[in-house]
């Protein structure tokens, strides 16, 4: 199924709604919504050293938010679906999601690592130098 169909799916499910509204799962002190549940795991993805895992998620969340791992693949599509077409793109790797800067911009963001050669010490040197004279 594509992001768009279950886009459609999340938005015309009057049950998934409910599942990512005060009634599936939410504690009923929050006034989570979908958008607000959207931009929270944006910023956790965001904040993230490394790439987010969903069980990390669920963990994260679980303190407030008690989502299944197919919901939180159809709000995690939602924020991807916000940077469409932005220079930024959320993607799925091996270890979870990350954010990160699309392929063909890839060319002005390795301007900002600048190439140095690697510096040796000077006992590696001597250590090489004899080596080399030997």
């Amino acid at each position: 199924m594509t992001e768009k169909e279950n886009l459609a799916e999340l938005s015309d499910s009057s049950s998934d709604a409910q599942d990512l509204s005060a009634v599936g799962g939410l504690e009923q002190d929050s006034d989570i919504d979908q958008m607000q549940l959207s931009q929270i795991c944006e910023a956790l993805v965001f904040a993230s050293e490394k790439p987010l895992s969903l069980n990390k998620l669920q963990e994260v969340l679980g303190e407030t938010v008690s989502l299944s791992k197919r919901q939180l693949r159809e709000v995690l599509a939602l924020v991807s679906e916000r940077y469409k077409d932005s220079a930024v793109e959320l993607v799925e790797v091996g270890s979870g999601y990350r954010f990160q800067t699309r392929e063909k911009y890839s060319t002005w963001v390795a301007k900002l690592w600048d190439e140095k050669p690697q510096k040796y010490s000077r006992a590696l040197l001597e250590t090489l130098a004899l080596i080399a004279y030997r």
